[in-house]
């Protein structure tokens, strides 16, 4: 596949906020069975993807918040 108009832009796609407690409770021993989406849908999250999974930029969270 050759790419003719192809762009590079520095945007965010995903932003989360994770605590430690709700990420040990993954589980890393069977990570084969383990849903990344699902996974990280339970955390405080901001994405922006469309019906068909296209991710569209963000403005991610503020790290001092």
């Amino acid at each position: 596949m050759i790419y003719r108009d192809l762009t590079i832009n520095d945007d965010y796609l995903f932003s989360f906020k994770v605590d430690r407690e709700g990420f040990s409770n993954i589980n890393y021993s069977s990570l084969e069975n383990v849903d990344p989406v699902a996974a990280m849908s339970s955390f405080n999250h901001i994405r922006k993807m469309t019906a068909t999974g296209i991710f569209k930029p963000i403005t991610p969270f503020d790290p001092e918040n």
